[in-house]
Formats: structure tokens, sequence, C-alpha cells
């Protein structure tokens, strides 16, 4: 066995899946307890029923319960759904043709249903219901509601009566009239049930809920999800497995989950259920989000808030160099030094590579620019610029970390040489190391994420052949750091990087121009975002308190 947090960060897999959202076990009954509260929304806890000749059953529920797994170790598409009743009763005969009508309390029955995910009833609704396809309809992707999860573990037509694992106290075996009153009450049930499979508007088990509007202030995710697939996920007991957590209980199947399996941009899904390997819920989280990162690395970072990186930086390597060449050497001004091709081009054949285990991207360029001319009157002159730039882009495992290093050399020569005279050679070297890194502190609550950028200048040097401090040749031999000259061309070149900002234009790019969605918004809280050693995006999520709808 692993610890917990490695259970997470190390050992869970997506298995291709586009994204997950898991909703403990604890979470959903905690949440239901919350809000099927009598006192706020009585209707949705009363039941009358009634069958002609037989009589009535007339109780109050208590909030509804959810077994997220039984008992079988490896099924994955069935859950068992409680309904629960706090007070009430039922009529039944003592005879089968006539007889006394006696009563039967149902305070505190707990009625099990075993609910099967079956694709192939949600996908054909019974003919000639349009209203029960528009119930099928609500359960589309990425809608993660409370409502959205009753609804489907408390669907009529998934559902059938598990007796074996119903609690019910006032029905006991040694009863002479326990044949009766078990006839009478499955019965009822069963009329309810098949009831309930005819009519889409009370389609729920025992509680009226319905599907929820949505929430105008609820900003679509940046990746929408086209597909889904429903099914449970079991809690893997871990060496630092506690049943107490804060003094608290937490039992491991309170750490079972429903999973919301979904797929991206149309792409089909890569298997028909998630296998069992690592944990999505550790602790006492109520839920957690696993976002693959071909989603959030190759799309978004690479895709749609660096793209624009290399632009940026070859920018930032030409008005460097500019900048020396005004500074130190000529006035002589051009808008683009750095190639013999144009700027356009040269940026344009410029791109992030995803390195083969998908965890980082990188970029690797190098390029030149010669001027020379050769004349019998003026002599030999002219220039050359070798350029090279390489960043590296990765998430930074176990922590809420996007780095990106990059590293630029400029090594510029001139020459020249009038008739019948000597060459005289210039050199220009400049290095700069830069390395950003981009926090992700917070996820808002309708799933907007926001970043806090470091910028660090980690080297910044340059030296200059005709520092006039030393000779050349002691100058080469010992070092820049032994001249004035690159002394002080080092520490205005440091200065020319700072101003240009690089790393608060990109922070405020993802933040305001090229925003992030997470899925859910509006219907969780967001916390503790995370790199996994996959480098997949890994969140917390905690339902929002909302009433349910109901009919």
């Amino acid at each position: 066995m692993t610890t917990e947090i490695d259970s997470r960060l190390r050992d869970f897999d997506l298995q291709g899946f586009h994204q997950i959202i898991a909703i403990s076990e604890d979470n959903i009954n905690a949440s239901l307890r919350d809000r099927f509260d009598n006192e706020v929304q009585p209707e949705l806890l009363t039941f009358p029923h009634e069958i002609p000749g037989f009589g009535t059953a007339i109780a109050t529920l208590d909030p509804p319960t959810v077994s997220v797994c039984t008992e079988s170790d490896v099924e994955t598409t069935v859950s068992r759904f409680f309904l629960n009743f706090k007070h009430g009763a039922y009529q039944y005969r003592t005879q089968v043709e006539g007889g006394d009508m006696e009563r039967v309390p149902l305070d505190g029955w707990k009625v099990a249903f075993d609910v099967r995910f079956d694709e192939k009833k949600l996908a054909a609704p019974p003919a000639g219901n349009p209203a029960l396809e528009s119930k099928w309809k609500s359960l589309e992707p990425g809608k993660y509601s409370l409502n959205q999860i009753v609804i489907f573990l408390g669907s009529a037509p998934l559902s059938s009566l598990d007796w074996e694992r119903s609690n019910l106290p006032d029905l006991k075996k040694d009863d002479p009239m326990f044949p009766m009153k078990e006839m009478f009450f499955k019965m009822y049930m069963g009329k309810y049930l098949a009831e309930l499979q005819k009519r889409p508007e009370l389609l729920t088990l025992g509680y009226a809920i319905k599907r929820e509007a949505p929430d105008e202030d609820a900003l679509n995710p940046t990746y929408p999800p086209t597909s889904v697939k429903y099914q449970n996920y079991r809690y893997q007991r871990c060496t630092d497995t506690s049943d107490t957590i804060d003094g608290q209980p937490v039992t491991p199947e309170a750490r079972n989950a429903f999973l919301f399996l979904e797929m991206t941009g149309g792409d089909g899904f890569p298997r028909e259920k998630l296998d069992r390997k690592g944990n999505i819920i550790v602790g006492n989280m109520p839920g957690g989000l696993v976002l693959g990162r071909q989603l959030f690395m190759e799309k978004y970072l690479v895709g749609s808030a660096f793209p624009d990186y290399h632009s940026n930086m070859i920018d930032t390597a030409n008005t460097l160099f500019d900048w020396l060449r005004d500074k130190w050497m000529t006035t002589e001004r051009k808008d683009w030094w750095l190639t013999d091709k144009s700027r356009d081009e040269t940026v344009n054949n410029l791109s992030w590579t995803m390195a083969a285990d998908g965890k980082s991207a990188s970029v690797d360029w190098k390029d030149k620019m010669r001027e020379s001319t050769n004349s019998f009157w003026y002599g030999r002159y002219g220039q050359e610029l070798e350029s090279t730039y390489k960043a590296t882009l990765s998430p930074v495992s176990r922590t809420n970390e996007i780095t990106v290093t990059t590293g630029i050399t400029l090594k510029y020569h001139n020459w020249n040489q009038p008739p019948g005279a000597s060459t005289t050679d210039h050199y220009i070297e400049a290095e700069i190391s830069l390395k950003l890194s981009f926090r992700l502190v917070e996820v808002k609550d309708n799933g907007l994420l926001h970043v806090e950028v470091k910028e660090d200048i980690e080297t910044c040097r340059c030296r200059d052949s005709e520092d006039k401090s030393t000779p050349g040749w002691l100058e080469w031999a010992l070092g820049p750091s032994n001249t004035k000259l690159a002394d002080k061309l080092s520490e205005e070149l440091r200065n020319v990087v700072t101003t240009r900002h690089i790393g608060d234009v990109l922070g405020t790019r993802i933040n305001n121009q090229q925003q992030f969605v997470l899925p859910g918004s509006k219907q969780f809280f967001y916390k503790d975002p995370v790199f996994s050693d996959a480098c997949d995006l890994l969140v917390r999520l905690e339902y929002q308190q909302k009433d349910l709808a109901k009919e």
C-alpha cells in the first residue's frame, strides 16, 4: 500500500479521459441532509400514495441517502439509493380477500433500490414519451448539480427494489402477519415504481425534484465537455488511512465517489470504464477535479496562454541588440536585426514542441544575420550576429506552479579593414537567463483561474572586446567580471530586460484576456489546485449550498 497523497498525486491515472469530476459519498449525503430541510421545503418530504381498493401509504420522508458502491469489488455501474421514511404508516388487509384493514408504522424505514447505470436505457427513452426523453436529456455533459445526481441515482427506470438491503424495523419475520405485511408493502412499492416509470414528471424515487435552471452568472468552461459517462469508484485503503479526521468519523466508504467521466471536442471515449488505480478522493475531501494535461498543458498553456511567448522573447532579443548597438557602437538603426529573413517569417516558424511524456514543452532556435562588403576603394567591412533562444514550459509536480525558463544569447562580430590596413575586429556577447513562475493562487466560485507571477532574471552578462580598462587579450583571458565596461553593460542590460515586464504582461493575459474557466462554474467552490506527478491539474471541489429545485 501507499500513502493517501501518493495514491492521489502519483498513482491515479486518467486513462485517456479528458477530465473527471468526483463527488464523495459523504459529500452527497451531507448535501442531501442540508438541503432536504422539512422546515424550508416541506413539500420535498411528503409521501402520499394510494392503491385503489387496498389502502393508502401516507408518510413524511427523511432526506434520501446514497451508497455509491455496492458490496461487489468489481461492479462500477451499480449504486444503491435509499428512500427513507421519517414517520407515517401504510394500510394492509389481514386477508387477501376481505379481512380487516390494519396499519403498519413506517417510522425509520429505509427502502433500498439498486440503480444500474444502463446506458442503453439512457440512450433510448421509452417510445411515445417525449417528457421522459426530456428528462434523460437533462443528464448531459457539464452538469454536476446535486439535483442531477439525485435524478440519476433515483431514476425509477434504472431502479429495482433491493428487499434484502432494506431496513424495515416494524416488519418482523416472527410476526404471524409478516407475509401479509410484506406482500402489501411490496405491492405498494411495486405499484409506486411502475407508476414512476410511466410518469416522467414523478421520475425520481420518492422525492419530487427536478433539474435546476441554469445559473445566469455561470461561465462556460474553457473546454466544454461533449460526452459523459457515469460510474462509481471505490476508495482504496492506504497506509495512512484514518477512520477519523479532526475528531470526526470519515469511514473509507465515505470516500467512495460518484464520477463524471468526460471528453471534450467531440472525441470518443478511450475505454468503457475507469479502472481503479490510486484515489481521487482522500482524507475528508468533498470532491475532486482531475483535468488532463492534454487540456490544461497542451491546449491551454501551449495553445492559448503562451502561443505568442516566442514572438515576445524574439522581440526582446532584438530590442536588446538594438540597445547595445545604439548605446556603445553606432547610431545605425534598424527595426530588425536578428536574421536575414523578415521578423514575421522568423517568428512564424517558432512553436512549442511537446516532450514525449507530455509533461513539458520547449523551443530551441538559432539563426544568423550577416552583412559584408568587399570593395577595392573602401576596403572590407561587415557584421554578423548569431542569436539563440531556448525556452521550456512545465508545471511543477506536487505544487501549484508553472515555470517558464528562457535563455537568450547574442554573439556579435563586426570587422573593418580599410585599404592597405589591418583588420579591426569588434566582438560583443550578451547572455540572458529568465525564469517566470506562475502560481495558481485562486479559483473563484465562477471557476475562473487566477495566477500570480514572479519574474527572476537569473543571468544577465555582457562582454565587449573593446573594453578600454584592460588589453583585449587580457579581457578575454580573465573574463568580463574583470572589466569595468562589461559590468556596466551587464547592469544596464538587466535594466532593459526589467523594463519590458515580461512576466506581468503574461500574467495579465492569463488573468484577463485569456482566462481559464474550470468546469462546474457556480456549482462548486474550488480549492488547492495542484499538479500531479503526471502533470494533470487536480482541484478540490465542494458544492455551493443551494436549495434543491422541486417539481
